[in-house]
């Protein structure tokens, strides 16, 4: 897994915000996000990295007669980091009305910074996987599914469209999959402190309210084809011997940090091995897959088209 101070929740910069929020908490609804290791952009808003599409070969040779190693085959990427906004503004007589009796207006903005901020990171963990195919956005960064070479696909056959979900095995370093952020900027999300704004009903009358910048540059890197692997089209069942075979794309020595699967994946895992348990007894809910620890997510979706 991802080194504690190279995670998200490690570089996370909440500015000057007068708010107490503790990132482990905010993480604890997108746990692939927060198990991504996180590296600094190269160029500010573009990062250039190195990503290893045939390794590098050699072998032994006879004295005095030549060998012609490979090379291997590298390419240089380029991604333009994208700008997530999750800024809000509310009337200033809504917080203090909310606030009466609960701590007054700094825990009503407070509350109200965690929620959005939230509400963000379930945005950016859904871009990590999706990018810009739905449920991910098209104004957002590449993710998993654009990098996937095909030959770390696996097909699990299910044919009803948009029914299917997934299980992606995910290698995660700072030469893997990597969350990127505007190092130049000094971390990852900024929160501001809560300033009053002038704003304007549909009236044109004007009134006061509040405002707290959440905003960041964010992106998306991919080593090399190891990186990631997809179990595809999972319609109503998933095996260990399913699983096996997508671990067995991953060689030894680059095995995956973790598989990411929803909720629907880890019970068709749980059922299956209910099924085989010589005791009879339910199996509990997966924690791994041959020693591979198991995130479980809610974006990943069931309603993933059919790949062909």
């Amino acid at each position: 897994m991802a080194d504690a101070t190279n995670t998200l929740a490690g570089i996370l910069n909440l500015g000057d915000a007068n708010v107490e929020i503790e990132v482990s908490n905010l993480l604890q609804g997108t746990p692939v996000l927060n198990a991504m290791e996180a590296v600094p952009s190269t160029h500010g808003h573009t990062h250039k990295y190195i990503r290893e599409t045939v390794a590098a070969g050699g072998g032994f040779r006879a004295a005095n007669a030549g060998i012609s190693n490979s090379a291997g085959s590298i390419e240089l990427e380029t991604e333009t980091l994208k700008f997530l906004d999750a800024s809000w503004e509310d009337d200033v007589a809504i917080a203090k009305a909310m606030a009466t009796g609960k701590g007054g207006v700094e825990a009503w903005i407070a509350d109200r910074t965690r929620r959005s901020l939230a509400a963000a990171f379930v945005t950016v963990e859904k871009q990590f996987i999706y990018g810009d195919q739905a449920p991910g956005l098209t104004a957002g960064f590449q993710g998993l599914i654009d990098v996937i070479d095909s030959s770390m696909v696996v097909d699990k056959g299910g044919s009803t469209a948009d029914v299917q979900t997934s299980i992606y095995a995910i290698r995660t370093s700072p030469v893997d999959a990597a969350a990127v952020f505007n190092g130049q900027d000094g971390g990852l999300i900024e929160v501001s402190d809560v300033y009053n704004v002038r704003k304007v009903d549909g009236s044109s009358n004007p009134y006061s309210a509040y405002r707290c910048d959440i905003d960041g540059y964010l992106g998306f890197q991919a080593g090399n084809k190891y990186t990631v692997g997809r179990l595809c089209n999972i319609e109503s069942a998933v095996t260990d011997d399913d699983i096996a075979e997508l671990l067995s794309k991953f060689p030894s020595g680059q095995q995956p940090s973790f598989l990411a699967m929803n909720r629907d994946a880890l019970l068709y895992l749980q059922l299956s091995r209910t099924a085989t348990n010589p005791t009879g007894a339910p199996a509990p809910f997966p924690a791994d897959a041959f020693g591979i620890p198991i995130i479980v997510t809610d974006q990943i979706v069931s309603t993933e088209a059919v790949v062909a």
